[in-house]
């Protein structure tokens, strides 16, 4: 399993959302676990919980960008990675509708 072999997105890539509620999709050749945080310096204390997708999760929610890292391992090997989406809690349309 290498980073080649793991591909992480949060909310199908998209590139913004108006919800801290994300859902993070990860096609892996082999993981058993997984382990996500908001914050790198965190991940290795992060609970491991069994590989599954798509996994709901809750990003930071500050304004701008708001990075998601993951872990995946298959027992043998461990692949960190991460995702970026840009959140801004109201999203002003160009009619000026509040969504």
């Amino acid at each position: 399993m290498g980073e080649e072999e793991c591909v992480f997105v949060i909310n199908g890539d998209e590139y913004a959302t108006s919800s801290t509620s994300v859902t993070l999709i990860t096609e892996c050749k082999s993981p058993t676990r997984m382990r996500f945080s908001n914050d790198l310096d965190a991940l290795s204390k992060a609970d491991r919980t069994n590989f599954e997708t798509p996994y709901g999760w809750t990003i930071a929610g500050t304004n701008g960008t708001n990075t998601v890292y993951a872990e995946f391992d298959d027992g043998k090997k461990v692949v960190q990675t991460s995702d970026d989406i840009e959140y801004a809690g109201i999203v002003v349309c160009g009619n000026g509708v509040v969504e």
